[in-house]
């Protein structure tokens, strides 16, 4: 039994180093850290087994363990957004802004639309979007509130595209390494802008895909960084809170929307019947001068993944 229990601890063990370390190479290692915060009950119970076992050694590790990961889990805390006082005069309009990842192999195009419009975000941005499901896109009836489109339609999940009821400018598919960008500066009013990014970095499935998913990450944390007005970079990210390259990306300065919202535990990934979500792999990344007001969820038939939607406003710093 005790051989068993030092194997499982070895593991996380393991896993945490990698955290540590900021190691995300192996495939295996990134499916890992995405569950984190469920290898915590593991590790209680290995410390409970270790107590009934009177292993001392392991008794010691085990702690070790459960302190380690409610740090981690925890410690995303410290990003959580400070209630300050802005000044009426420096709030800018709030924005709206909806991602849904439709799953381009979505066998329900016209009920998933459905879902995703009844948001009436004022930004909607798509991931996955094949030419099918954009032309049942185009075809609702609700499709004209959204008149400042931009797109790159692609028969596959690598599709995306940004729809807005404000007018867009600076619009292009932007390279993110491995993964095409939609960004576009969104005109709310005549003297207030928001640069909005629909991203969609390649999931871990296979070795190549494994190496340009950090460097993926690190191009959208440098397009927000670099942006000359308030930003925010909203989709599926295919990575979780406790992977490095999202944790060096808080480290930088980005901030996540359900962290600053202290919704740490939010999940949107996967559904399914009988299913229920235990990750969160869709995000919403904001700069310093992005204020949350709300993160939402909402469930889009025939996806695998929650949709979220923000509200957000711009403040000079």
């Amino acid at each position: 039994m005790s051989i068993v229990l030092w194997i499982f601890w070895g593991i996380i063990q393991l896993v945490l180093l990698s955290i540590m370390v900021q190691f995300s190479r192996w495939r295996v290692v990134v499916y890992l850290q995405s569950i984190t915060p469920l290898l915590g009950p593991l590790s209680l119970f290995i410390l409970i087994s270790a107590v009934v076992l009177q292993n001392t050694a392991l008794i010691a590790g085990a702690f070790c363990q459960v302190a380690w990961i409610a740090l981690l889990t925890f410690g995303l805390r410290r990003w959580h957004q400070k209630h300050r006082l802005v000044d009426a005069s420096q709030l800018l309009t709030q924005l709206r802004v909806a991602h849904s990842n439709l799953l381009h192999s979505n066998l329900t195009p016209q009920q998933a639309v459905e879902d995703v419009f009844s948001t009436d975000a004022d930004v909607i941005a798509f991931s996955e979007i094949t030419t099918h499901l954009h032309f049942h896109a185009e075809q609702h009836i609700h499709a004209a509130k959204w008149p400042h489109r931009i797109h790159d339609l692609q028969e596959g999940p690598r599709g995306i595209a940004l729809w807005s009821k404000f007018p867009l400018s600076e619009s292009s598919i932007e390279k993110m390494h491995d993964c095409n960008a939609a960004v576009a500066t969104v005109h709310i009013t005549q003297n207030t802008y928001v640069r909005v990014l629909a991203i969609h970095p390649m999931a871990p499935v296979s070795r190549q895909k494994t190496r340009d998913w950090a460097p993926s990450l690190h191009s959208i944390g440098s397009a927000l960084a670099d942006s000359l007005h308030p930003a925010i970079a909203i989709g599926d990210y295919n990575a979780t809170h406790w992977h490095p390259p999202m944790r060096q990306l808080y480290k930088q300065g980005l901030h996540s929307a359900h962290i600053r919202l202290g919704r740490i535990f939010a999940s949107t990934f996967p559904v399914g019947r009988r299913i229920r979500p235990f990750i969160t792999l869709d995000h919403a990344l904001v700069t310093e001068n992005i204020i949350v007001h709300d993160v939402t969820h909402i469930r889009v038939r025939g996806s695998d993944h929650r949709g979220i939607v923000v509200n957000v406003s711009a403040h000079t710093l």
